[in-house]
Parts: C-alpha cells; sequence; structure tokens
C-alpha cells in the first residue's frame, strides 16, 4: 500500500483502533517510494497511556530497514488531540530521525471517527526546522 498522505493510514488504522478500549501503538515502516513494508504494535497500555520509547521506536525502525516511518496510536477518550507526552515523544522521535536520515512522515492519534495528524498540522516540519536551527546553532560554534 502506497501512502500518500495521513488520511491514508487513517483509513487503514480508524477502522481497527477507534473502538479499543486501551491505548495501542503501532509502528508503520515505509521504503523510499512510502509504501508498507511492515506494520506492528510495540505496546499496549492502559485506559488512558501507553509508554513508548524513542529507542525502542528507532530501534524498530533500523532492524526493518525502513527508508521512513508513521508511528499510529489511539485514545480510547476518543479524543484524538495530542497531549504533552504526545508532543514530546513526537519531538524527540522527529529529531532522532533526523540525526539517522530518517523521516517520520506522521503520528497519528485516532480518536472517534476522527484523528490528529502531526503532518496535517505541519508539526513535524516545525520539529524539522527546529532541529536544523539547533544543528547550525551547534556548528556555528554555539
Amino acid at each position: 500500500v502506497l501512502i500518500k498522505d495521513a488520511k491514508q493510514l487513517a483509513e487503514i488504522f480508524l477502522p481497527r483502533m477507534r473502538d479499543e478500549k486501551k491505548e495501542s501503538f503501532w509502528v508503520v515502516l515505509l521504503d523510499g517510494k512510502n509504501k508498507i513494508k511492515d506494520e506492528m504494535e510495540l505496546a499496549k497500555g492502559t485506559v488512558n497511556e501507553v509508554s513508548t520509547y524513542v529507542r525502542e521506536v528507532l530501534m524498530t525502525v533500523l532492524r526493518g530497514a525502513a527508508a521512513s516511518f508513521a508511528i499510529i496510536h489511539n485514545h480510547p477518550s476518543g479524543n484524538p488531540e495530542p497531549s504533552n507526552n504526545d508532543l514530546q515523544l513526537t519531538r524527540e522521535l522527529v529529531f532522532a530521525g533526523q540525526a539517522l536520515k530518517i523521516k517520520v512522515q506522521d503520528h497519528l492519534i485516532i480518536g472517534d471517527d476522527r484523528y490528529y495528524s502531526f503532518a496535517e498540522q505541519n508539526q513535524i516540519k516545525k520539529f524539522e526546522k527546529q532541529w536544523h536551527r539547533y544543528i547550525h546553532t551547534e556548528s556555528d560554534g554555539g
């Protein structure tokens, strides 16, 4: 399956995840042409949280030799708005991905028949710009 945008990812994962009673965290590995190479559930959590670590996500992505990846999780409450933890995790993954030259295509949060896409909201681009500013500041001596 070729993934062009968040809507396509949502069409695959919304039906699977919207009725889950516990949070579930998935990683979707993509090849150089944005085709799904693999998808796996990395963690299952409680009613309102799932523990996911940047290291685990990136180890999975590297093992799968993915060119890029997307992460997806659900909010059983039905409200797909990102929490502070969701924002922090996404930022850390984008930074780590930038350092490893692996693009984070999206972080999708599934709610009741709706979703929040970090890519659609330009959050991924924003984090990539922060990373580049940081790198250029560091390499300029400070």
